[in-house]
């Protein structure tokens, strides 16, 4: 819920996250590569009131990747290795516990793809920026899709990111998971 909470689309103006927040998520997520699955493999259904209903879990990647996304366009520099070290935990993360999250609905193709909309709010923010932000992107789809974690229309998703400005990491992954979905 935290992720969902800044760089929200709902909002006319996107925010980053507060920076002790980021150091403390970065921290967690690179301590505990588990912890983003958490809501995946642990029963929550004895935690529910009686007669409760458990819901879809909801892991935070999706949410925090888009934070990652979204830095160099509206990041800071003294929060920039910040960024870089949540990204590369939440790979790291992805790639540590394929084995027990592929397969389960861990980042939905729908989620990814909102991000896409973000990333053309920042047309105003230069064009080596969105670049940056774009070259992130590809790296957290290529791995969500090499770890089978993403459920969901993954064609309307890859459609989604042929809209983005040209970009020759992304046509790569693009172009690599066409043929596997």
């Amino acid at each position: 819920a935290v992720a969902e909470m800044h760089y929200s689309s709902d909002r006319s103006v996107l925010t980053p996250p507060p920076s002790r927040l980021l150091e403390v998520v970065t921290q967690w997520v690179a301590e505990n590569p588990s912890l983003c699955i958490t809501a995946l493999i642990v029963n929550l259904q004895p935690a529910l009131p009686l007669g409760g209903i458990p819901m879809p879990a909801v892991t935070p990647y999706a949410g925090l990747f888009k934070w990652c996304v979204l830095s160099p366009l509206y990041g800071s520099d003294e929060t920039a290795l910040l960024y870089s070290q949540l990204h590369l935990s939440l790979l790291n993360s992805l790639l540590e516990n394929e084995k027990s999250v592929s397969g389960n609905n861990v980042i939905s193709a729908q989620s990814l793809s909102s991000i896409v909309a973000l990333i053309y709010k920042s047309n105003d923010r230069g064009r080596a920026k969105q670049q940056d932000s774009i070259n992130i992107f590809a790296q957290a789809v290529h791995m969500a899709l090499y770890t089978r974690c993403v459920y969901g229309n993954k064609q309307d998703m890859l459609v989604q990111l042929e809209t983005l400005s040209s970009n020759q990491l992304m046509s790569v992954v693009i172009n690599e998971h066409r043929a596997s979905i």
